[in-house]
Parts: structure tokens; C-alpha cells; sequence
């Protein structure tokens, strides 16, 4: 059972926490009032609790707790940082998660992500230090900090962007 749909939070018990749910690709607009599929990609997603000690804003690509992985979250990655997730990118605008809240963090699927610098379509993507994506250069120490791939190009910095993620650790 879903305990909490994509697009909001809460503050729910621990033993909600690690629940992991595919959930089905809507567009964003209703056409006539109803949400229509977007996609037939799903979208993978766990149920964790923000521990970062702050704010965590819908969008950016946040790190494990590691002293709780695959349960709580902690603060945005650095440059080139390994990332858990990213925050559901379904959330109202203007909205942040705070510390001890619950949401659905994006594991895999194709989601709008914010670009930390211009990128061309199929780029592989990497996080910035604001938990946004920038191209992955040839530097192999940013492979395991690989995070997904660009289904559009970006032309500059803070782009909404169609990603397609797929956080492996």
C-alpha cells in the first residue's frame, strides 16, 4: 500500500520509512481536469525521512544519512558527490522539506531536473555543489557520482529540464 502519494509529505512512523513504490509518469497539466500519463517510464521512488539538519528544496539531488541509508537523507551533495536521490520533484512550488519530514525521494525515472550549467541532449549527468545537474566530464572519479541523462538540452544554469535518473547506490 501507498502510504503517501508523489507531491506530498508528511510525518509518518518509522516503520513507513524504506518503503519503495513505482509510481506511473503524469503529466504535469490535467487536460479538462484529469492527469494523463505522460510516459509509460515509471518512476522508482523510496520513502525516506529529511535528517539534514535543514530545509531540503523539492528538485535537488541530496546524499544518504550514513548512518541510515535507505531510510533518511542528509544534505545536498557536493560537487560531484555520490547522491541518494532526488527530492520529489512533484512537490508544490515554493515548498521545502524540513528536518524530520517524510518524502518520496526519485531513484529512477524520468522527472524535470534543474540544471547547474548548459548540457546537451544525452549528456551524462553528475550533481553540482547545489544538487543540480551539470554535464559528467571525463574525469573518472566522477563515474560513481553518475546520475542520469539528459532527455533535452539545457542552454544555460537553472533550466527546468527533462532528466532521466538512475541513481545506482
Amino acid at each position: 500500500m501507498n502510504p503517501l502519494p508523489l507531491g506530498q509529505k508528511a510525518t509518518l512512523g518509522e516503520y513507513q520509512l524504506g518503503s519503495k513504490h513505482i509510481f506511473q509518469d503524469w503529466s504535469a497539466t490535467p487536460v479538462g481536469g484529469v492527469r494523463q500519463v505522460a510516459t509509460g517510464v515509471p518512476i522508482e521512488a523510496i520513502l525516506v525521512r529529511n535528517n539534514s539538519g535543514g530545509a531540503v528544496t523539492p528538485g535537488t539531488i541530496v546524499l544518504w544519512d550514513t548512518a541510515n541509508v535507505g531510510l533518511q537523507t542528509g544534505t545536498i551533495t557536493g560537487a560531484a558527490g555520490v547522491g541518494a536521490g532526488m527530492v520529489d520533484p512533484f512537490l508544490p512550488a515554493g515548498t521545502t522539506v524540513a528536518n524530520g519530514e517524510v518524502y518520496w525521494l526519485i531513484r529512477k525515472g524520468r522527472v524535470r531536473g534543474t540544471s547547474g550549467a548548459a548540457f546537451s541532449t544525452g549528456a551524462q549527468l553528475i550533481p553540482n555543489s547545489a544538487g543540480k545537474f551539470i554535464t559528467m566530464t571525463a574525469d573518472v572519479a566522477g563515474i560513481s557520482a553518475r546520475c542520469g541523462r539528459a532527455c533535452e538540452a539545457a542552454g544555460a544554469a537553472d533550466e527546468s529540464r527533462f532528466v532521466y535518473l538512475d541513481f545506482q547506490v
